[in-house]
């Protein structure tokens, strides 16, 4: 019986119940559960009280200590150290007690069975098998064991200067890219000079033919004008001598009369056959449709590598008992997407300076706030410019990212206020569909930057970069839901680390952390369900994310701001495919939205517009 109490009191027993590992300096709580002290740091997140993870009864931690007032659970930490002399003390020389035989031990290895035996199983269970002595077979497979590790360890080394090989191409192929990048920028610069150098040729010509054209129409209507004057007066003398003069006098008026409509006659006839000189434009039709071409040489082929065993590839290696994880490595999967630009400066109206945030309403508006032009702009989901939404206190206010309550149809607007102090003041502003200011949301808040409305109940999610928090807020901002830490680095600068937030239909919080190049998944009482993303420009990788989005069957979209991408991930964070990149037209990616299933909105900081994106569900 205490044998059997002995061996309950295993590995399993001393785990902590949030990492589920084996406790690293245990602390005990007022409930008397006990986790590991670095595991209650990150659930407490700061907070002065939290609930046991295990009965939920409400733990005050001390005022001044915090977590490492707790109390240290030496009991548990001295059954552990115990347990870990008498793993390993074990058998003399490998031996332990046979299970059938008990006074018996295990000195015999059966080939055929694969277990150790002892020598009353070669009798009973294993006569005719194969057997070998234990310490002989284990002196056996020891030394294979060192050469084998020997020759592992030899191709490690191996493969660690193929991979600083592979690296260093990386880096050439990486300042090769920049090179190129300068080349067809200053080839596309000397076009454009020609083309700037032609039209300033064609516009001098123009002026020149024109100046040409008008001269010879303004000294043929000076001739004009004074043979009118010169024929006027003439009537004017000839009149008196028609009503009054003798018939020398008539005769000599019909004489000049006749002159001078024949002179007239020649005059108009000189004038109408003036050709009038018409000056117009051809244009050549033939330009240069491309600036070159840009090749790759002795490109790998795909196929071969793929041949490649890797653990990776099955996403866990089994060794001693236990499962070593391994995330997998994504490949750029690449969706085969629609890409529309909206809004650019070419659009004439609807055309946008400094678009800072974007919203999807539920009939399929997509609201763009511009911080330059101090509005909101409103297209439909084609990319039509529909109207503007001007905002009552228009040059008082810059406006950031928005949200919109599907059901109300409310903006929920970020903005910011120029103040004395000198540091602009953040806020939350609650507009009607047609811009008129409603309230104000502020309490509690010190920098708000993102926001976002969950579809079903309306409540508002709030990122305050200051207090690296979330706040949860009802629809009205009358009450507040809940509030918790975004557990980040305090080494992280607030304004930049955190850029944009989401709500999932199923209520979990999604964060785009720009500064660690990844994204977080809370659920809504801030627990961290899980984080992916690593910095990196491979398929699932991350650089500076500026925008997150969840559609309606969950999928995750994220704005690769410095990658110049967005991507799309499944429900629990696992890579799918690049939805559109710099191909397409993108730059810097920033704000993202869903419109529909298979298609959304993402502004580009670089292009200064919007991109509507449709891409293949599957």
């Amino acid at each position: 019986m205490e044998e059997n109490r002995r061996i309950s009191l295993g590995p399993e027993f001393l785990r902590c119940g949030i990492c589920l590992d084996s406790f690293t300096n245990p602390k005990a709580l007022s409930c008397l559960h006990t986790f590991c002290r670095d595991c209650l740091a990150q659930y407490a997140a700061r907070r002065s009280s939290f609930p046991c993870p295990n009965c939920r009864r409400t733990v005050f931690l001390p005022s001044h200590s915090g977590i490492d007032g707790l109390p240290d659970n030496f009991w548990l930490a001295s059954i552990k150290e115990e347990l870990s002399k008498k793993k390993k003390k074990g058998a003399p020389n490998g031996e332990e007690k046979c299970a059938v035989h008990e006074e018996e031990k295990k000195r015999w290895f059966c080939e055929n069975c694969k277990h150790p035996i002892c020598d009353e199983c070669i009798v009973e269970s294993h006569n005719g098998h194969r057997v070998t002595k234990f310490k002989e077979l284990l002196a056996a497979k020891r030394e294979e064991m060192h050469s084998l590790r020997q020759a592992v360890a030899e191709q490690v080394d191996s493969m660690k200067t193929q991979l600083e090989k592979t690296e260093e191409e990386g880096r050439k192929i990486m300042a090769a890219k920049g090179k190129i990048e300068v080349e067809i920028r200053s080839c596309a610069q000397s076009w454009c000079d020609i083309i700037r150098q032609k039209e300033r040729q064609l516009l001098d010509k123009t002026a020149t033919l024109t100046e040409e054209s008008q001269t010879l129409f303004l000294e043929e209507h000076e001739r004009m004008r004074l043979a009118i004057i010169d024929v006027s007066t003439m009537l004017d003398k000839v009149q008196a001598t028609t009503d009054e003069g003798n018939l020398d006098e008539v005769l000599r008026g019909v004489e000049v009369l006749t002159t001078l409509r024949q002179n007239a006659d020649e005059i108009k006839q000189a004038s109408a056959t003036i050709e009038t000189p018409k000056i117009s434009f051809t244009p050549l039709e033939v330009w240069p449709t491309e600036l070159g071409e840009v090749q790759v040489t002795s490109l790998p082929d795909r196929r071969v590598r793929g041949k490649t065993k890797s653990y990776r590839d099955s996403g866990q290696l089994r060794m001693g008992g236990q499962h070593i994880l391994f995330p997998k490595t994504p490949t750029n999967r690449v969706a085969s997407s629609r890409v529309v630009r909206v809004g650019g400066a070419e659009c004439g109206n609807g055309a946008l300076e400094e678009p800072s945030g974007l919203a999807v309403t539920a009939d399929k508006k997509i609201l763009v706030s511009d911080w330059a032009k101090q509005l909101i702009q409103v297209f439909d989901q084609n990319g039509r410019f529909v109207r503007n939404v001007h905002l009552n206190d228009r040059g008082k206010v810059s406006p950031g990212r928005l949200a919109v309550d599907s059901r109300s149809g409310r903006i929920y607007l970020q903005c910011t206020v120029p103040c004395n102090s000198g540091r602009d003041k953040k806020i939350i502003k609650v507009l009607s569909d047609q811009g008129r200011h409603l309230f104000q949301l502020g309490s509690g808040l010190r920098r708000p930057h993102g926001v976002s409305c969950h579809t079903g109940t309306g409540n508002i999610a709030i990122l305050d970069t200051d207090l690296r928090t979330v706040v949860i807020m009802s629809r009205d901002g009358e009450r507040q839901m809940s509030t918790f830490g975004c557990n980040l680095e305090h080494n992280a600068p607030p304004p930049i680390c955190l850029d944009s937030i989401a709500v999932a239909p199923n209520g979990d919080v999604v964060m785009a952390d720009w500064w660690y190049s990844c994204v977080k998944v809370f659920d809504p009482e801030g627990h961290v369900r899980f984080t992916f993303g690593s910095p990196g420009e491979r398929g699932g990788q991350l650089n500076h994310p500026g925008g997150v989005c969840v559609d309606s069957r969950g999928n995750i979209i994220v704005a690769d701001e410095r990658n110049g991408r967005v991507q799309m991930f499944d429900a629990s964070g696992n890579f799918a495919r690049v939805l559109a990149s710099r191909s397409d037209g993108l730059e810097f990616p920033n704000c993202v939205a869903a419109v529909d299933d298979g298609k959304i909105a993402v502004t580009d900081d670089g292009k200064k517009c919007v991109f509507l994106i449709e891409h293949d569900q599957a």
